[in-house]
């Protein structure tokens, strides 16, 4: 009884480190074919790219916030309304 549960035992093991063998094999084949990599490379560029996108919308905030206090502490000049006139509006 001993010599077949030890049999028994090796068996699984093997067949363990075989099933282990055969699942990453077909990963990365299915992870290639679907290109999982590829599109997580994307992805990860397309969050650095919207974090560049947030700093350089983040200071511009800033500056313009900068901006419009002080065109609203500067002087009014004759005929303007809170120190603005339509000159101050940009263009679309």
């Amino acid at each position: 009884m001993g010599e077949f549960m030890g049999s028994l035992i090796l068996g699984l093991l093997v067949f363990g480190l075989i099933a282990v063998l055969v699942f990453l094999i077909t990963r990365a084949f299915w992870c290639w074919y679907w290109k999982i990599s590829a599109r997580l490379e994307e992805q990860q560029k397309t969050n650095l790219y919207l974090e560049a996108i947030y700093k350089l919308l983040a200071q511009g905030n800033a500056i313009s916030a900068v901006t419009a206090e002080t065109l609203l502490n500067s002087e009014g000049s004759g005929g303007t309304v809170g120190g603005f006139s339509d000159s101050d509006i940009p263009d679309l």
